[in-house]
């Protein structure tokens, strides 16, 4: 959880801190500040606050984004060449190269000699991306890199979406331009006609696949020693995400086979889903999710909606714009109704009903209608 709070005695829902926050991590519910889970504690919403309702430690306080260059290597993943631009960057900004791994390695030497500084062993218990992200946060390193394979893309994808941190995917170049402090990422697209440059917020951590083929050479220091340590993170096995791994663990209903589904976007956020899930749980409705929140890491890629067909007797898009795969896919649906905020989005021009809400309020107000008396 974060260490940035608010004191609800002092709190008189101004909104004040709202505009202060970069990372659109600040919401005011029932006329009180909250602050979301994707906050990076960067502190400017504190000096803000005009009532001193927002508290925050004065080392947070004191502190910056100026910890080194992160390198995750999932066990048995073969990312040692990601340590070679990770070294690169740490050199330009005068930082160092962490290696984080789940497990102390048998044989350090050769992630040494590939260019970290140290070894970081990540612990705790529960999700891997949201002990990474909690490391993150706490240790507030510069950059977080892998080497893009099918697990690491996932888990990257869930900490940036956890932190609300820039995201590159397969990136074939990363980069401190001369007199920046910025880390910059780029990606080919439409088949490498174009390359898109992402340039990040300077206070936030860019986190980053990279294209194996670009970075396929490993330095060799065979001199060069480290240290290993351990990172301590909270244990994320809350009641939310209990009550996730109770629900997924059951027989799921096939998207194909529900007569009710639900489907969420990346509008809704990693709580949106959580409450989704719940709200599925009471009608005992399918969950469903658009490709956008498959890649972000907030559905499994079973729930994907786009690519199949899905025709429920009710469709409920929470959030979801509605790309041409998408909207075919549900095509046949008896009933569209598309819940959004965005008067443009593609999936208005296919829905039976409209709600203009947003989507998270949208679910839980629909889970406050069934709840039962007495029931919190």
């Amino acid at each position: 959880m974060t260490r940035v709070r608010v004191n609800v005695s002092k709190c008189d829902g101004c909104a004040e801190c709202l505009g202060a926050c970069p990372f659109l991590a600040i919401e005011i519910r029932e006329g009180l500040a909250v602050i979301a889970e994707s906050c990076l504690e960067c502190g400017l919403c504190v000096p803000a606050c005009p009532h001193a309702a927002i508290e925050a430690p004065e080392a947070l306080l004191a502190g910056s984004r100026s910890g080194g260059v992160w390198v995750f290597l999932p066990e048995g993943d073969d990312g040692l060449g990601a340590l070679t631009p990770a070294r690169d960057i740490a050199d330009e900004l005068g930082r160092t190269v962490s290696a984080v791994m789940t497990r102390e390695p048998d044989d350090p030497a050769p992630i040494f000699s590939a260019g970290a500084d140290e070894i970081a062993v990540l612990g705790g218990s529960g999700a891997l991306a949201r002990r990474l992200a909690a490391a993150v946060r706490s240790e507030r390193p510069a950059a977080v890199l892998a080497m893009a394979s099918p697990v690491t893309d996932r888990v990257m994808a869930r900490v940036a979406t956890i932190l609300g941190a820039p995201y590159v995917q397969g990136a074939d170049d990363v980069e401190v331009p001369f007199g920046e402090t910025v880390i910059y990422g780029t990606r080919p697209l439409f088949g490498g006609r174009f390359r898109c440059t992402l340039v990040p917020d300077p206070s936030r951590p860019l986190v980053a696949t990279l294209n194996p083929v670009a970075f396929s050479r490993v330095r060799a220091d065979g001199g060069k020693r480290g240290k290993i340590r351990n990172i301590e993170v909270d244990d994320f096995t809350d009641e939310g995400l209990k009550y996730i791994e109770r629900v997924r663990s059951a027989v799921p209903l096939r998207l194909e086979d529900a007569r009710v589904v639900l489907a969420g976007g990346p509008a809704l956020g990693e709580e949106g889903f959580l409450r989704l899930r719940q709200l599925a749980d009471r009608l005992g409705a399918a969950v469903g999710a658009s490709k956008e929140a498959v890649e972000a890491g907030l559905a499994d890629e079973a729930e994907m909606v786009d690519g199949r067909e899905v025709s429920p007797d009710v469709y409920m898009a929470f959030g979801i714009d509605g790309s041409p795969a998408h909207n075919a896919a549900v095509a046949g649906s008896k009933v569209v109704v598309a819940v959004t905020e965005n008067e443009r989005a593609n999936i208005l021009g296919s829905a039976d009903y409209i709600i203009l809400l947003p989507p998270l309020r949208a679910v839980e107000g629909l889970l406050e209608a069934l709840r039962a008396p007495g029931e919190t």
